[in-house]
């Protein structure tokens, strides 16, 4: 998997949003741009609308107003096969109740790049097996993925995104279920995508990954974007009191001598 970095190019951006659900508003006036090759978080309280914004940025919720678009052109404009090809989504769960096999699941996000009954090539095996390999899930390529832990069963969906090879990656809470050592691994996954120049969107609950990780930040507050841009600008003292909440303490880390985030208590 092999992208061009573009810098500073916007491959995903949404202009004055709104997404609406039988006339609650979900999302109001959101306008972001998403820079080629970057890693950008979003955060927010629970219901703050994090979900929305990324199925809203996949092409899987029409906004009720606003314009999305993808490589300059509306969603619109793009066929499904072309999306998924360009950009790939991890929901935050995913049900499945047949007994595939890992490795079939895998296959499943080489979809997009076969015609109708053509058969695998080598090239769509070999990305299969990169994204097993990068996930640590070869071993269980066989298992039957109803058999499958929390942790293992999230690591086999990422490994179909993978393997989607699209240059956009749209992932909600994909540490979920992940044990203190593939949360590491994963960072690192996510960090060595970024590098090769995939764009990678996560929706996340930890500020210090958040600060420490990513290039941008979009917080949300009831589905408006409370601040965005470079963490330090965006996880500031006031934004988690008046967003989140809590009273918290910047601090640098002594380890890495990157951002330290505290949080000491509730302000309710």
């Amino acid at each position: 998997m092999i992208v061009m970095k573009q810098s500073g190019k916007v491959v995903l951006s949404l202009e004055k949003v709104l997404y609406s659900v039988v006339g609650k508003r979900i999302l109001s006036d959101v306008s972001i741009d998403v820079t080629c090759g970057t890693w950008v978080a979003i955060l927010g309280p629970n219901g703050s609308g994090k979900s929305t914004l990324l199925r809203v940025l996949a092409g899987l919720l029409p906004p009720t107003e606003g314009r999305v678009r993808l490589h300059g052109k509306d969603w619109s404009e793009w066929s499904r096969r072309e999306r998924a090809q360009k950009l790939a989504f991890l929901p935050q769960r995913t049900d499945l109740s047949f007994p595939f096999a890992v490795r079939d699941i895998v296959a499943m996000g080489r979809v997009p790049h076969l015609a109708r009954w053509q058969s695998e090539s080598r090239a769509d095996r070999q990305a299969v097996d990169d994204a097993m390999l990068m996930t640590q899930i070869s071993e269980i390529a066989s298992r039957n993925v109803l058999t499958l832990s929390g942790g293992e069963y999230q690591r086999v969906m990422l490994a179909r995104v993978i393997a989607q090879e699209a240059d956009i990656l749209l992932l909600d809470e994909p540490n979920t279920a992940l044990d203190l050592q593939h949360q590491f691994i994963l960072t690192d996954l996510l960090e060595s995508l970024v590098g090769r120049g995939i764009t990678v969107v996560t929706v996340l609950h930890d500020p210090n990954l958040a600060a420490n990780k990513c290039d941008s930040l979009i917080l949300l507050d009831e589905g408006r974007v409370y601040a965005s841009g470079i963490p330090s600008q965006v996880l500031t003292i006031e934004a988690f009191r008046s967003v989140f909440g809590v009273e918290a303490v910047l601090a640098e880390n002594p380890t890495t001598g990157g951002r330290q985030i505290l949080p000491i208590r509730s302000v309710a």
